[in-house]
């Protein structure tokens, strides 16, 4: 499996994204968990990934 590139899509965000399951577009954004989960209920629950962003992953080797 080939990985994904997120830098693009992530770019200047900060907090818990929503991200869709084609990894295109990000379906909500918010600074805590709790808020992105009452986001997503809004929209009607659309299928996506849960992940926090990070200011900085300059130092990630992963």
């Amino acid at each position: 499996m080939k990985p994904i590139d997120l830098r693009t899509l992530l770019q200047g965000k900060t907090g818990w994204v929503s991200i869709s399951p084609d990894h295109k577009k990000i379906i909500a954004e918010a600074r805590t968990l709790k808020t992105l989960v009452k986001k997503i209920k809004a929209l009607g629950n659309p299928q996506g990934y849960i992940t926090v962003v990070g200011k900085d992953y300059s130092r990630f080797i992963g």
